[in-house]
């Protein structure tokens, strides 16, 4: 975020991208006082986005997108009293789309609190880095969750308020980092990055090591509320889905897209398995609708092999589709096999041997276990008791 002063734009505070028009960033930075809870008049905000360093409003890449502010939402319950800050969260919502790209992402949301975070995990933040005289400039750093309750106990923090949780930096102790409004983010499903919690402070706290962050599990509600309320309901994309087993790329490309990416409407993205997946059809793509629909060739595309049938005591016969196939590596679902003794082995206590048929499965799984055969050279080892054919004792 930036503010407009002189006719030139400086930096206040960071923010975290969750939608094409939406940042979510901490109330603080657009408070006066308890009388004015905005500063006047949303024209004197701009957006940098995919910005590195300074000067802020300078497009010198061409990632870097400058965007104007439509409005500026704080959360209804954010006030400040006795130096406490509760609910310090607000949602900025911009006049134009940021353009994605591999380089420019939002981060996504855990809408429906299907992650938890532990404490001691180790997550990521970006605040400014303060270089003076030459300006300001990103930096990724990482902090360790620490939970409302320990962050209380263990470092006598008397501000910290119920929607409140730590992060601890236990290596650097430094005053030239600004962190206010910058997201602490976890990996999650798929290795993606999950915003968890929002600083509200500027990291000098108990020596320069601890960070307050809002924590974004407490607001989700209202965050919706002003997603929904401000969605324009043609978006002209979709969402890779998260399925297990599916590598995405654009055609021509061997640079493999995570699961969550954004995709504009009508591009084509391409489908394969990764290794240990068995491809039902030669070619596997998707098609971008709009609105988050998807025509694609197949609802399942990559099944599960199932591993490996090595036996020292048995011959293993496997077809596919009638076919010969080698159970000796990953098989392909519907793969048959069909296990018998060696000629040098029998089923113990002389059992008829009954032909058994072992079926690979879509979930990667044998429909049965193999059995073992015994050895014909002699019975199985009891110490001290007589073991093979000529009378010798097994020592």
């Amino acid at each position: 975020d930036e503010t407009y002063n002189s006719s030139t734009y400086n930096f206040i505070c960071g923010g975290s991208i969750i939608g094409p028009k939406f940042i979510i960033s901490v109330a603080k930075c657009f408070y006066v006082s308890k009388n004015v809870r905005r500063l006047p008049g949303y024209n004197d905000y701009q957006v940098s986005i995919g910005k590195y360093v300074e000067k802020v409003t300078q497009a010198n890449n061409k990632f870097i997108q400058i965007i104007n502010v439509d409005i500026i939402h704080l959360n209804d319950d954010f006030y400040e009293s006795d130096g406490l800050f509760p609910n310090d969260i607000a949602v900025i919502v911009l006049s134009d789309r940021i353009t994605f790209s591999n380089f420019v992402t939002p981060v996504c949301i855990d809408w429906y609190d299907k992650y938890n975070v532990l404490n001691g995990a180790q997550g990521k933040i970006v605040p400014w880095t303060l270089k003076k005289p030459s300006g300001i400039s990103l930096s990724e750093k990482s902090l360790t969750f620490i939970d409302n309750d320990s962050c209380r106990n263990t470092y006598e923090l008397k501000y910290m308020t119920d929607d409140k949780f730590c992060g601890g930096s236990t290596i650097e102790k430094r005053n030239d980092l600004m962190y206010f409004g910058t997201g602490l983010t976890f990996l999650h499903s798929n290795n993606s990055n999950f915003l968890t919690g929002v600083a509200t402070n500027d990291g000098k706290v108990n020596n320069n090591t601890i960070i307050y962050l809002t924590d974004v599990k407490y607001h989700i509600n209202w965050i919706r509320k002003m997603y929904i309320k401000y969605l324009n309901h043609d978006i002209p994309y979709c969402i890779l889905p998260a399925v297990e087993g599916i590598l995405y790329s654009y055609e021509g490309s061997d640079k493999i897209l995570a699961h969550g990416t954004m995709i504009n409407k009508y591009r084509t993205v391409i489908e394969n398995c990764d290794v240990g997946y068995h491809k039902a059809y030669p070619r596997g793509f998707r098609v971008c609708q709009g609105n988050g629909k998807w025509t694609s060739t197949s609802e399942i595309l990559c099944f599960k092999r199932c591993p490996p049938l090595l036996s020292e005591s048995l011959d293993i016969k496997c077809t596919l589709n009638g076919n010969f196939a080698n159970c000796s590596n990953p098989s392909t679902p519907e793969t048959i096999a069909v296990p018998s003794c060696k000629p040098t082995h029998a089923l113990p206590n002389g059992q008829d041997e009954t032909p058994i048929e072992l079926i690979c499965q879509s979930n990667g799984m044998w429909n049965k276990q193999l059995y073992k055969c015994n050895s014909n050279c002699g019975r199985v080892y009891t110490n001290g008791k007589i073991s093979m054919a000529k009378g010798k004792k097994a020592v």
